[in-house]
């Protein structure tokens, strides 16, 4: 009855599971290719080549940044986290582009590098290790925005192949094709941002599906600024789409909400600009939403463990209202696409000042918040017209 022998098989299966993880990578990355060639088909060839030179600038700009700071000892724990608020602004700049223009793919991992960049400003101690393996992520992003790049020039040689193949079929002389509208794999120069109505309702719009509110946009003025210069232009985007969204997200009521509040179900956005050759551009963004509560302002700078009771209760309605420019402050319950982040108002402050203008705010609890900038007069400003759109 003893156990004399023992016979044991053993197979390798090694290369099997390096086998199944291989495909199942594969898998994973034709999903993502569809993804994104599915996500960009939508946008224009010239606004997708604007989107993507912006994108490699910002993303190895952070990048530099990173590895500049990640290789060395800095000798204060705040240091670190000087590095991490001053990328903040710029991925979530790019997060605001993606969603004007729909990238749904890159919108999400601009939100998912700033939600990890939270979480590194709540760390006790944040290191040069940390900062390290924040650009691996950042390494994802840059891929994404080279296989866009690749994406567009092959859709571009391939269309530019079947107009000489229509032209050739069609007997006209084989110089004429490079006469047919295409899509270039190439561009010399980058086309200007557009400042259109249209641009910023769909981008309204995707934000009010996304916080489950309905909510619509007026806006007068905005078609007819002449600005010059693309840099100009985009700073000009990149403040109307903060504006836009913080209007949206913390500003509009869900239609429960403004019906309890004896509200139309539907909030109003309404965007305003007028502008002269002597006095400068003027931007109003009004909504007619819950408008900024000073309680509400106090609650959440208490709970953020950021300032005392006592700091609090001896700043007054303009010092609480002033805490919304802070880095990192936000009265939001919590993180969406829409905001959350408390770097919204940061970045429209620093985009103001920067060009010399001013910000100003007027609220009333449960009505209204209207925000008004001014900028000083820019080259090939010209005379306007106020005509709404």
């Amino acid at each position: 009855s003893a156990l004399v022998h023992l016979l044991v098989t053993v197979r390798d299966i090694t290369v099997r599971i390096e086998l199944a993880r291989q495909l199942e990578l594969s898998r994973r990355q034709a999903e993502e290719q569809m993804s994104l060639l599915l996500g960009i088909l939508h946008v224009e060839p010239p606004r997708l080549r604007e989107f993507i030179d912006r994108a490699d600038k910002a993303l190895h700009d952070i990048n530099a940044t990173l590895r500049r700071h990640g290789s060395k000892h800095l000798s204060k724990r705040d240091e670190y986290r000087g590095v991490l608020n001053e990328i903040f602004p710029t991925i979530h700049a790019l997060k605001g582009e993606a969603g004007l223009l729909g990238l749904e793919f890159f919108e999400k991992l601009a939100h998912d590098f700033e939600e990890r960049i939270v979480e590194l400003r709540g760390l006790k101690r944040v290191g040069g290790d940390e900062l390290i393996g924040l650009a691996v992520q950042l390494d994802r992003l840059i891929g994404s925005v080279e296989a866009v790049r690749a994406m567009v020039e092959r859709l571009g040689s391939l269309q530019q192949g079947f107009a000489q193949e229509a032209t050739a079929a069609a007997g006209a002389p084989a110089g004429a094709a490079a006469e047919t509208p295409a899509m270039a794999p190439t561009s010399t120069a980058a086309p200007l941002p557009e400042l259109t109505v249209d641009t910023f309702r769909f981008l309204v719009e995707r934000l009010a599906q996304t916080e489950h509110k309905r909510v619509q946009l007026l806006a007068s003025g905005l078609d007819t600024l002449a600005v010059s210069g693309a840099e100009q232009i985009t700073a000009l985007r990149e403040v109307l789409v903060q504006l836009l969204r913080n209007a949206v997200a913390h500003g509009i009521e869900t239609p429960e909400e403004r019906h309890l509040a004896g509200k139309t179900d539907v909030g109003t956005i309404r965007l305003q600009a007028r502008a002269d050759a002597s006095a400068g551009i003027e931007l109003i963004c009004h909504d007619d939403g819950r408008g900024l509560d000073p309680g509400r302002i106090r609650a959440a700078a208490l709970q953020s463990g950021r300032w005392s009771e006592d700091e609090l209760d001896a700043m007054g309605t303009a010092g609480l209202r002033a805490l919304l420019f802070e880095p990192g402050f936000t009265t939001a319950a919590e993180a969406t696409l829409a905001a959350g982040r408390g770097v919204g108002m940061d970045v429209i402050k620093h985009r103001v000042e920067a060009r010399g203008g001013t910000l100003s705010v007027a609220s009333e609890p449960g009505r209204y918040c209207a925000w008004r900038i001014t900028l000083p007069g820019l080259p090939g400003l010209g005379e306007l017209s106020f005509e709404t759109t």
